[in-house]
Parts: C-alpha cells; sequence; structure tokens
C-alpha cells in the first residue's frame, strides 16, 4: 500500500511540476565473489576499490570501457584507495615510522 502511495505521489509531483523520473537500470562492475569497499572514481572510465578477494584489502584498478580489473597492491596490510588533488593515494593499515598514506603510481 505504502508502494502504491509513493508511486501515485511521485507520478502526480512529475506531472505537476514537470519533473523528468528516469529509470535506472544497475549495472554490475565488479564480478568476484568477495567484499568491496572505498571506491574512488578517476574519470568516467577507471574506478580504483579495495577488495578482500585475496584474504586481505588489496587495491584493484577496473578499465570500464574494456571491463578488465587489475591488481595495484600486494601487501600483507590492508590497502585503500583515496583521492586527492587529481592523483590516487593508496591508505594502509601498516604504520610504519614513514606513516601509512603513499601515492599510487602506474
Amino acid at each position: 500500500m505504502v508502494k502504491k502511495l509513493l508511486i501515485f505521489i511521485l507520478t502526480f509531483l512529475s506531472t505537476a511540476y514537470d519533473f523528468d523520473i528516469k529509470k535506472y537500470e544497475p549495472k554490475q562492475i565488479t564480478t568476484v565473489s568477495s567484499k568491496e569497499s572505498d571506491i574512488v572514481i578517476k574519470d568516467d572510465n577507471t574506478i580504483y576499490f579495495s577488495s578482500g578477494r585475496t584474504g586481505n584489502f588489496d587495491v584493484y584498478k577496473k578499465d570500464l570501457l574494456k571491463e578488465t580489473v587489475t591488481q595495484i597492491t600486494f601487501q600483507p596490510s590492508n590497502e585503500y584507495p583515496k583521492y586527492f588533488d587529481g592523483k590516487i593515494l593508496m591508505e594502509s593499515d601498516e604504520t610504519d615510522i614513514y606513516g601509512n598514506i603513499y601515492y599510487l603510481t602506474e
């Protein structure tokens, strides 16, 4: 009942205020059974994400046009991608005397 009421209200609002209600179909980006987190969007065609598919979280790069995934980090600690000032960074949960944030270079 609530769902029907919500659809009615949205339909009414879109008609009354000339909103364009679009239906978006989700497209699956990852295809390996694992936990992913910390998604960073570099541009329209490239994303970076952390995945636990190797036992710990490593950073992966996905080319959305070619549908390819490349593992970027191979450390025994957990790594997560970050985006700052146009650069992809990596944060590690392993801290040493130098800290735990690194530039990712390809």
